[in-house]
């Protein structure tokens, strides 16, 4: 009967596609005008978030 011993080493790597990153991938196709007026709206709705024209 034989016996072996040994390590073995595996890495693995993936991207896991967040609602954040969805989000943010979205805002940056936005025209100009449509990302100011989502941006006013964000403003509107969020009092930490200041709209500096």
């Amino acid at each position: 009967m034989m016996m072996e011993m040994g390590l073995y080493q595996q890495q693995n790597l993936s991207l896991v596609m967040t609602t954040e990153l969805r989000q943010a991938i979205a805002i940056l196709q936005y025209p100009g005008y449509e990302l100011s007026s989502f941006l006013q709206e964000q403003a509107n709705e969020n009092p930490l978030i200041e709209v500096v024209e």
